[in-house]
């Protein structure tokens, strides 16, 4: 595992990122000043050889000199001096294979050095980048780009990370807007909230799409009719079911209107944005299914076309809106349904009450029936009594 520094800022951030090279940049390096190295050692070698050989030549043609002095002949001047021009030949061609050999290593470190400068600019340095890149990725940091007019298959690298740079900043932008809206959604029902208990979601959704006004409608079973539960800088009356199935249908997917068509779509749903709210203009539909029943429907209401980062924050809230919306009629069914327990119980209380005051009542004319019979009973001992006493 590789150290590196904590934090480096600017340039010498990148310095640090360009110092770590790839291996095959190192490599290359190295096999560069070896062969540096090697070829001038090698050249130190023949140079010295060279330089030994043209001193020899010239020793020996000093040496056959003072021989011609020594035995001074026709013949052996003519030997003589051939062999002089030998020497002479010998040790400048020495030399001159040196020259030669020294100027190929010279340009075949030039060459070298070349492709390893090509190597760096075209390779390590775009692959350096690459691999920074994908760092500040694995990091969390997405706002970076990568220039993708780079060389052959670096630049489609860099079109590739920056469309994964892009993916991932909206799936994050993505993820924080849910967590906004869940927590929104999740708060404590308060009855006498703005816009009413969904309130601050579609604050949430309105800020998340850039939308103007925003309001949502569930299926009221009292009245036959789809009442809006919830609303977001917009005036919003309760709609025909026939008004909601002939717009919405069978789709499952957010509905879009254009400026031009959404002013038909707002007088049949009897939408009114307020005067603060801007002029509208575009208008979406996003059904809130539970399978395959509709249990809401939101109306979205924007200042021009809505975007496709909109449309894809609508359809990630939807199934969020939709769980809501059966919570929340769950919520109602079971307070009505509380209501009408209660009620049912007042009137048990009321007929137990009536039971209770027919009970003592009949236990009062039971009573009175008891004693009626008592004095009977005595009435007619006593006349028997009467009868049978002379």
């Amino acid at each position: 595992m590789t150290n590196s520094p904590p934090a480096l800022p600017g340039l010498w951030a990148r310095s640090w990122r360009l110092f770590r090279a790839p291996s095959i940049s190192q490599l290359f390096g190295a096999a560069f000043i070896v062969i540096a190295v090697a070829g001038l050692a090698d050249r130190i070698t023949v140079w010295r050889s060279a330089r030994r050989t043209q001193a020899a030549m010239i020793d020996l043609s000093q040496r056959l000199e003072r021989l011609d002095r020594v035995s001074p002949s026709p013949a052996l001047r003519a030997r003589i001096a051939d062999m002089q021009e030998l020497t002479a030949d010998v040790g400048d061609e020495a030399i001159q294979l040196a020259v030669q050999s020294t100027v190929i290593f010279v340009v075949m470190l030039v060459v070298l050095g070349v492709g390893l400068w090509y190597n760096r600019r075209r390779l390590a340095t775009p692959f350096a980048h690459v691999v920074g890149a994908l760092e500040r990725v694995a990091a969390g940091q997405y706002g970076e780009r990568l220039r993708e007019d780079e060389p052959e298959e670096f630049g489609t690298i860099a079109r590739g990370i920056n469309r994964m740079a892009v993916a991932l900043t909206w799936r994050e932008w993505i993820q924080a807007h849910t967590a906004r809206l869940l927590a929104a959604l999740n708060l404590p029902p308060q009855e006498a909230a703005p816009g009413g208990s969904f309130g601050p979601a579609l604050a949430v959704l309105a800020g998340a799409t850039g939308a103007i006004a925003i309001a949502l409608y569930q299926p009221s079973y009292d009245t036959n009719e789809w009442a809006p539960t919830g609303v977001h800088r917009i005036i919003a009356r309760p709609l025909a079911r026939d008004v909601v199935r002939q717009l919405v249908g069978e789709a499952a997917d957010v509905i879009h209107y254009e400026p031009a068509a959404a002013g038909d779509v707002r007088t049949q749903l009897q939408l009114s944005p307020d005067e603060g709210a801007g002029a509208a203009g575009s208008l979406a539909l996003v059904p809130l299914r539970s399978g395959q029943r509709l249990v809401g429907l939101v109306a979205v209401v924007g200042a021009g076309a809505l975007t496709a980062d909109a449309r894809a924050a609508l359809a990630q809230a939807a199934p969020n809106l939709a769980i809501a919306c059966e919570r929340e009629s769950a919520h109602q069914n079971t307070r009505r349904l509380a209501v009408e327990v209660r009620r049912a119980a007042q009137r048990l209380e009321t007929q137990n009450a009536k039971l209770e005051e027919q009970h003592q009542e009949l236990t009062r004319l039971n009573a009175e029936l008891d004693q009626a019979g008592k004095l009977k009973d005595q009435f007619l001992a006593n006349v028997s009594h009467e009868l049978r006493t002379p």
